[in-house]
């Protein structure tokens, strides 16, 4: 694993576990999705938790490989605004942002 990045496979890691892997105030977080098939309000839920760990030990976080379904399920649970920061309308940044 690069330094400075802490890489989350959602599918078999908590949220709090990978958290805890940052230890360095650089350390970045990337929530790996890619493995995700079906993606259901659970997945975005996990997201979520780690998104607010994330910001709560303010770590920058990033999303990787969504795919076209979750990121629909994304915005209708309203949260298109937390995981896509650049498409939202207010200038105020979140820090988490989207890789693809």
């Amino acid at each position: 694993m690069p330094h400075g990045l802490v890489i989350v496979d959602l599918a078999r890691t908590d949220p709090a576990e990978a958290i805890a892997q940052a230890v360095d105030p650089d350390d970045r977080i990337v929530c790996d999705v890619s493995a995700v098939d079906h993606p259901d309000v659970a997945t975005v839920d996990s997201m979520a938790r780690l998104c607010l760990g994330a910001m709560r030990a303010q770590r920058p976080m990033a999303v990787r490989g969504a795919s076209p379904a979750l990121r629909d399920l994304i915005a209708f649970v309203g949260l298109a605004g937390v995981f896509y920061p650049r498409r939202r309308a207010a200038a105020k940044p979140s820090g988490v942002e989207v890789e693809r």
